[in-house]
């Protein structure tokens, strides 16, 4: 069997780095000679993954860029026949690959949202697939909602084409069934969960005390009501009154080229005359990032699989959320908002209070991850084996 994972980010980002490595551990202990090919946006950065026994290539041609224009012209009309996607898209080696594969994998965890924007390429991967006869499978996602009538259609479209979808969140199920989609609606959980751990050195820190993890990312700043330079001087004032007490670490999650995609960069000045900060290395991989996140009493966090190493850890942890898929998953594991700052309530004195709110039930925290513990490896795989239907 012969399984092509698309969508997702580079591993510049953990996060996307995290959905690859847990998903091809899922698949390979489900299907042991799984033969797995990764499309990426950059391969140059994702041959990383061959260490992991799969191939890696290129989604999208380079050859094809003028045909970008003629896309962008189209995109701007709303106007997506089919017959023509492959090329605008520079999608060529995508359709070439589905000549020899059984099943097609979307990881991505919010790409068929509008959290970034109208999501047409990856609802053209679906419709691609379906015009190959190879099923398309949306992986431990969040979907929806759609909140214009452009989105909405476009999001029926490659809904009809896609025969199974595996929701990361009861509220994408919830979602999907309003809009009709019940009977191709699995619940599982976001791979990630069930990343491993790959031990590596923590920073030390002269004074013994409780450690507290610390994230937030340069495009935090765009669901607020501030300007990126008055979150980072809130965040540095968070950082130095809770170092009175708590050594913190900075803990960056992406790490890509341009300042403006790289929290170490973004949280380097929060770090400057502080005592009792220290900053964790920008090289580490996702399962040592999880590692030192896992050996925090605390964690505070922007990064959704920031939060997510965290939650699977058993760390208490305070979501800076920006997306209804944190919501969602704090609704998930705690059943209420109570572990989660909304990005436009972000200020100090609420950061302040949310933070001393999450010290003061820690151990409430700690139960609730518990008992997920015990059921999100366990769904992770029910939606592995959903993949038989397949083959």
């Amino acid at each position: 069997m012969k399984i092509l994972l698309v969508g997702n980010g580079t591993r510049e980002n953990r996060g996307c780095e995290a959905l690859t490595i847990s998903t091809i551990e899922a698949l390979r202990s489900c299907f042991p000679e799984v033969n797995i090919e990764v499309l990426s946006f950059d391969t140059k950065v994702d041959k990383y993954f061959e260490a992991y026994g799969v191939k890696v290539s290129s989604l999208m041609s380079t050859s094809q860029r003028k045909n970008y224009i003629l896309f962008r012209i189209l995109k701007k009309l709303g106007l997506f026949p089919i017959h023509i996607l492959s090329k605008l898209y520079l999608l060529t080696p995508y359709v070439d690959k589905l000549k020899s594969v059984d099943i097609v994998l979307s990881l991505g965890g919010d790409n068929y949202t509008d959290d970034y924007g109208a999501c047409e390429l990856f609802w053209s991967l679906a419709m691609l697939s379906e015009k190959h006869n190879k099923p398309f499978v949306v992986w431990g996602a969040s979907v929806g909602p759609f909140n214009t009538k452009k989105s909405l259609k476009m999001a029926r479209r490659g809904l009809n084409t896609i025969p199974l979808i595996t929701a990361r969140e009861d509220r994408t199920v919830l979602y999907l069934e309003s809009l009709g989609f019940k009977g191709k609606v699995q619940r599982v959980y976001d791979s990630a969960f069930a990343l491993s751990v790959k031990s590596c050195e923590i920073p030390q820190f002269y004074r013994k005390a409780e450690v507290v993890g610390f994230n937030i990312s340069p495009m935090y700043h765009k669901f607020t009501s501030k300007t990126s330079d008055e979150v980072v001087l809130i965040a540095k004032e968070f950082v130095r009154k809770i170092s009175e007490t708590y050594n913190v670490l900075l803990i960056p999650h992406v790490v890509k080229e341009k300042d403006c995609e790289n929290d170490a960069i973004y949280m380097q000045t929060i770090a400057e005359e502080l005592d009792n900060v220290l900053p964790v290395n920008p090289a580490y991989n996702s399962m040592e990032l999880k590692y030192i996140i896992s050996k925090c009493d605390y964690f505070v966090a922007a990064r959704t699989h920031a939060t997510i190493a965290a939650y699977s850890s058993g760390v208490p942890t305070l979501a800076l959320a920006y997306s209804l898929k944190a919501s969602g998953l704090n609704d998930e594991l705690f059943g209420s908002d109570e572990f989660l700052l909304e990005a436009k309530n972000f200020n100090l004195e609420k950061i302040l209070d949310k933070f001393n709110y999450l010290v003061r039930y820690s151990s409430k925290a700690r139960a609730h991850l518990f008992e997920k513990k015990k059921v999100f490896k366990g769904k992770i795989h029910e939606g592995v084996k959903s993949l038989k239907m397949f083959i």
